[in-house]
């Protein structure tokens, strides 16, 4: 299977190791001779509040301040929705509740 992006994991089958990657397209290109990762910053919410934030490229050549979290973490039939770039995507639930505990 050809890997194209990790942004988000699509589960294919019952095998919780087969897995489907695809582009979010709500991000430039990750460019690897730069070094780059993606990061989600958060934006401000509170309580039931939808899980918003922007994803955007970041060199890992430059000082960068970041937690990281797993976005596969938890039970992949359990999703909820959070809006990246203003787009919605479901994520683990165990994932949308983590992002909600460390947004500001």
């Amino acid at each position: 299977m050809q890997r194209t992006d990790i942004s988000q994991r699509e589960l294919l089958s019952g095998d919780p190791e087969e897995y489907f990657y695809f582009t979010m397209n709500c991000a430039p290109a990750l460019r690897p001779e730069n070094h780059e990762i993606r990061l989600l910053t958060l934006e401000c919410g509170s309580g039931q509040e939808p899980i918003r934030g922007t994803l955007h490229n970041a060199s890992l050549d430059r000082k960068l301040r970041f937690e990281a979290l797993s976005y596969v973490w938890g039970d992949p039939s359990i999703a909820r929705p959070i809006f990246i770039n203003r787009r919605q995507l479901q994520v683990t639930a165990n994932l949308e509740a983590a992002l909600r505990n460390l947004r500001p």
